[in-house]
């Protein structure tokens, strides 16, 4: 849980919805994602500055700045959510598909969906420009679709 909080647990963002499953944080990867937020006051609404934000359990942790908004990188959501700190966590699908403890239980609504969309380039200074352009052209054949499906990817 984000320290500060109203008691309620948070919610982390990303693209795919997720449900926990009761294991311990030592079987998970950590899939990590940013979250951010503003720490207001209670009368008032009041922005408050240079309040201390941390991940309990972690030594994650963020300063607010003037106007109370922080950001927090490298929050492990697959844990957070497997051990009960989190009620519900959006992460690209691919990130969490198989990490142990997550049970995906649906892809969000098309008109709240964000797509991730990959493109590759061989730099004029590569020292491989032909490999490059093999693994390039291998990663668009509909020989890699199925590859692509298993880690939660739709070919293009």
């Amino acid at each position: 849980m984000l320290g500060m909080s109203t008691g309620r647990r948070p919610a982390l963002f990303g693209m795919a919805l997720l449900a926990a499953v009761a294991l311990t944080p030592a079987m998970l990867q950590a899939q990590q994602a940013t979250v951010t937020g503003k720490v207001t006051g209670q009368a008032g609404g009041t922005p408050l500055s240079d309040a201390r934000v941390y991940v309990v359990g972690s030594t994650l942790a963020a300063t607010t700045n003037a106007e109370g908004q922080y950001t927090l990188r490298g929050v492990p959501v697959g844990t957070m959510l497997a051990d009960g700190r989190a009620d519900l966590g959006f992460q690209q699908l691919s990130e969490l598909l198989h990490v142990p403890g997550i049970a995906v239980v649906g892809p969000l609504p098309p008109e709240i969906q964000s797509v991730t969309v990959f493109t590759a380039g061989v730099s004029k200074e590569s020292s491989r420009p032909n490999q490059a352009r093999a693994l390039i052209a291998y990663l668009t054949s509909p020989e890699a679709e199925a590859a692509k499906r298993r880690h939660g990817m739709e070919p293009a």
